[in-house]
């Protein structure tokens, strides 16, 4: 945090555009939670994205932090507004989302207390962020093919499948699912072509849960690459290992650029990006290391 002998001034951004009183509950709390031990808080919200890049745009420089009280797509607002501005202040995490995917790769207790105590504790972490096709996010999981394409359709049925009706409708889907002929290309590599179901890409390199190879945090991890028909197997296996679709090359590191294209018809191809379906290809991705200082727990620092 920026030094001051003042007592720390942070901004709680939250998103109250769905209906519910959840997030606002929880901003409440939280400045209640910061205010008990000495910090001067302001609380923020906008009624759409545009508008909320906007206001913490305008109001960032007031701040030594800002605290997102949301899920995945409310982080990456505020981190979209933080590039837009060039204001760059630490970023502390309440979840508050559907899945809060990038809470739970950094182990972010979900719990209200345990994630203001993260804050309070002033433990910071520089994490990467990737730009994809030309925007800036900080994300967990990018996935390509079956996945997001299940999921759109899912989401169009009039009444939401549950239960066992909605593990028959994706297990059908599973089996006659599209295969996807798709142009994957790291670095500098030429493009190869291969025939994809599922192909998901993570910013960071993951082993055994929370822990990771600091080394290699840098790099791209192809988590899995499932492809029909079996002759594709070799190509998925070396991309794999060596992190390189060339034969005879063999990577100490994964590229950090990423580039995906079809001659399909690109409204086939979803992609989804921590569970909501944005990007289309074509697709390109870059990491920019260091880019966002966020307080992390006391695990995350293996």
């Amino acid at each position: 945090m920026r030094g001051t002998t003042t007592a720390p001034n942070f901004g709680i951004f939250y998103n109250d555009t769905a209906g519910s009183q959840i997030a606002a509950n929880q901003a409440a709390t939280v400045k209640a939670r910061l205010m008990a031990v000495g910090y001067t808080c302001q609380l923020l919200t906008a009624d759409s994205a545009l508008a909320a890049r906007t206001l913490l745009a305008q109001r960032l420089e007031q701040f030594d932090g800002l605290v997102v009280v949301g899920g995945d797509g409310t982080l990456n607002t505020a981190m979209t507004a933080m590039f837009e501005s060039g204001c760059f202040v630490p970023l502390g995490l309440v979840p508050s989302g559907r899945e809060n995917l990038f809470a739970k790769r950094w182990q972010i207790a979900k719990d209200v207390e345990k994630a203001c105590q993260i804050i309070i504790s002033g433990r910071l972490k520089r994490v990467n962020a990737s730009v994809i096709n030309h925007q800036y996010v900080c994300h967990t999981t990018l996935t390509i093919g079956t996945d997001p394409t299940a999921t759109c359709h899912e989401l169009e049925q009039e009444i939401p499948f549950r239960g066992w009706k909605q593990l028959r409708w994706w297990l059908n889907y599973l089996k006659h699912s599209p295969k996807f002929s798709l142009n994957y290309q790291f670095g500098n590599e030429a493009a190869q072509p291969i025939t994809t179901r599922i192909f998901k890409v993570n910013p960071y390199v993951i082993s055994k849960g929370a822990k990771y190879h600091e080394q290699r945090e840098s790099n791209f991890t192809v988590r899995y690459l499932n492809s029909q028909p079996l002759v594709q197997m070799w190509a998925v296996s070396r991309m794999m290992m060596t992190h390189s679709l060339a034969n005879g090359i063999s990577h100490a590191q994964a590229q950090t650029q990423l580039n995906v294209t079809t001659k399909s018809d690109v409204d086939m191809v979803k992609v989804m990006l921590d569970g909501n379906i944005r990007p289309q290809l074509p697709l390109e991705m870059n990491i920019v290391r260091d880019m966002y200082e966020v307080f992390l727990p006391s695990g995350n620092f293996i």
